[in-house]
């Protein structure tokens, strides 16, 4: 009768668990710096979000007016509220543009026959409006609310895709990106028009993230629009 080698037995295991206890360690050392990697690279691109986000907005206040007698045209005192120099865009209750004007730190609203509810809204950047010559003989406006928000703007978006171009090197100062590190920032606008920098190449030595955005166009508008930006 054949007696089994308990001592080789044992020595077999051990060797096993060896193998398997250097198995693990070698993947563990093989796969740590790619998750280092991925996790700066995530980190490197949520901060990029945020100062972008940063960059792209500005501090926005619009009113909400109605004008109930028959004058031609009507007033807001922009001092009162701190507007007073800065572009705006007036509406009426129909989304149309009205015409207006400034001048001495007040607002001329025209009369708008389709309806007495205005929304003004006044931004630093570039907003259109129609020009309203005549305004003497105007009445007071009735300021129904007021409300200040920051909102991303069409204009400081165009601004930050031509900084990108003509001074990539100081925009990656300013966002804090790592010297060893590329990235890009390119921005659809909600009538697919595109600008900034295309996806590169090697897409497996990039981090990539899109998040869609609500901005402002020049007229005051609620536009949705799609931000691509990716780390090397």
């Amino acid at each position: 009768m054949k007696t089994r080698n308990k001592k080789a037995t044992h020595v077999g295991v051990i060797l096993s668990f060896v193998i398997f206890i250097t198995f693990v360690i070698f993947i563990f050392v093989i796969l740590k710096p790619t998750s280092n990697i991925q996790k700066g690279d995530n980190s490197n691109i949520i901060f990029l979000k945020k100062n972008i986000e940063n960059f792209i907005s500005a501090e926005t206040t619009s009113f909400i007016l109605s004008t109930p007698g028959i004058d031609l045209c009507f007033t807001l005192n922009e001092s009162v509220f701190g507007v007073e120099g800065l572009n705006y865009s007036v509406k009426n209750e129909h989304n149309t543009p009205i015409k207006s004007d400034q001048n001495a730190n007040e607002l001329f609203i025209e009369k708008d026959n389709s309806g007495n509810l205005y929304k003004v809204t006044y931004s630093p950047r570039n907003l259109s409006n129609l020009l309203l010559k005549n305004h003497e003989g105007c009445g007071v406006v009735t300021i129904n609310s007021v409300r200040k928000t920051n909102q991303f703007i069409e204009p400081k978006i165009e601004e930050l895709i031509l900084k990108q171009e003509e001074n990539y090197s100081g925009l990656k100062q300013d966002f804090n990106i790592p010297s060893e590190k590329e990235f890009g920032i390119n921005f659809t606008f909600e009538n697919e028009t595109s600008m900034g920098k295309s996806l590169p190449d090697k897409k497996k030595a990039t981090y990539i993230k899109k998040f869609q955005i609500i901005y402002l166009d020049l007229e005051a508008e609620e536009r949705i629009g799609n931000f691509i930006i990716y780390i090397l």
